[in-house]
């Protein structure tokens, strides 16, 4: 949220400006006014950081990608028993539908790298049985690598780059990761984090879910940099305080 520091800030006091008026008759107190207002501003800081985010998702889901890859990483997710759940079989199909859309082109077609190690409520790995899906769905044993030693998003990335390593004779092999709509932007933020060029397809999900998850995936952005945004909320909440009460100007 770097670059929209002075925007967050504008809107930030503008907001607070618009409402407070409804209020401002109300409470006769300059100071407790004022403290409202810190506090207004402080939330539309997160609200517009929100609604920035929800946009470069939606944007970000839109993205065309050249079927000129090497390699698929598909992201796991938790499993029923031995067997995909049905929010992890769209991450597989996603990437599977990508796989035959680049050999159709006459493309040597990708490896895919079914990524996902065991949870402590499983009987399996996650990749095991993302393996054994794409299987069942025609993919060839030889295009499939399991990494199946990861606990989290960033493990994902990191490790399934490692079996590229080992694997790939080229440089700077093309990659592509898949997981859930909602879920692709801060899995991009992430790889991006760990100095990996790879952008991300997203498999579609209901929409019910999808505003719960969402909100959940801004969390876990914020959380990326807790200290900078609640710092620099602060420090705009302390702004418009002082703005208000004393007519401090930037």
């Amino acid at each position: 949220m770097g670059n929209n520091i002075y925007f967050l800030l504008g809107i930030g006091i503008i907001s607070s400006s618009c409402i407070l008026p409804i209020f401002a008759d109300k409470i006769k107190s300059r100071v407790l006014t004022g403290i409202m207002g810190f506090f207004i501003t402080v939330f539309s800081y997160f609200v517009l950081g929100f609604i920035i985010f929800l946009t470069s998702s939606l944007l970000y889901n839109l993205w065309y990608e050249k079927r000129n890859k090497d390699y698929l990483i598909v992201l796991g997710a938790g499993l029923k028993g031995d067997r995909v759940t049905p929010l992890l079989a769209g991450r597989i199909d996603r990437a599977i539908e990508f796989y035959n859309s680049q050999k159709k082109k006459g493309v040597k077609p990708p490896k895919i790298i079914m990524s996902g190690g065991q949870g402590p409520d499983e009987i399996v790995s996650e990749a095991f049985a993302m393996k054994n899906y794409a299987l069942d769905m025609k993919i060839p044993e030889e295009d499939i690598l399991m990494e199946d030693k990861s606990t989290n998003t960033k493990e994902n990335l990191q490790f399934s780059t490692d079996l590229i390593k080992k694997d790939s004779n080229k440089n700077n092999p093309e990659v592509l990761f898949f997981t859930t709509n909602y879920h692709v932007l801060r899995a991009g933020i992430l790889a991006k984090s760990l100095g990996l060029n790879y952008n991300g397809l997203g498999s579609k999900t209901k929409f019910y879910y999808y505003v719960s998850a969402i909100i959940r995936e801004y969390i876990g952005i914020i959380y990326l940099n807790l200290n900078k945004n609640i710092l620099f909320a602060i420090f705009i909440g302390i702004f418009y305080f002082l703005n208000y009460m004393y007519g401090i100007k930037l």
